[in-house]
């Protein structure tokens, strides 16, 4: 989406629906301007797994 791949000012959030923790770190690295993605979870192990790229 092109709100997702360009820069937005202003107070915006996009959701986007995935399936799997590799394929929502896909998704938010997914631009090619390098804007600083997001992921959220309440699970502190997979998100330390998502940052060192060892996802299962």
């Amino acid at each position: 989406m092109r709100i997702a791949q360009e820069e937005v000012f202003g107070p915006v959030v996009c959701v986007f629906l995935f399936n799997g923790a590799a394929e929502a770190v896909e998704i938010a690295d997914g631009t090619v301007f390098g804007l600083i993605p997001g992921v959220h979870t309440a699970d502190g192990t997979r998100t330390l797994r998502a940052r060192s790229g060892s996802l299962p």
